[in-house]
């Protein structure tokens, strides 16, 4: 199973690329913690795209597990912006039906 996923596509001359990275790429271990990396950039120049907003949203068995905030904003839905386009996500596992992001 690869750790790393790339894909680009070209858009009036710029070759826009959504890298993510996976640390580790599968859990074997739910009290160790996972990191997850996204970046958002041109290929051509390797410059990062500003003011991204990233879905993430996680599966169990098929069924998508609601991501909701501390204070129970975004009804689930995942989003996660960072204003350079470069994500840094870590993640506790728990076995729960939902998941509760921090920060």
């Amino acid at each position: 199973m690869a750790d790393t996923l790339q894909s680009a596509v070209d858009l009036t001359g710029k070759k826009v690329s959504l890298f993510v990275k996976l640390d580790p790429p599968l859990v074997t271990d739910i009290s160790q913690p996972i990191f997850i990396s996204a970046r958002f950039f041109d290929e051509n120049t390797n410059q990062n795209f500003e003011e991204v907003t990233y879905r993430i949203f996680f599966q169990k068995n098929g069924t998508e597990i609601p991501i909701v905030t501390e204070g129970g904003q975004f009804g689930g839905q995942g989003f996660f912006y960072d204003p350079e386009g470069d994500l840094q996500i870590q993640l506790v596992p728990r076995d729960t039906e939902r998941v509760v992001a921090r920060g």
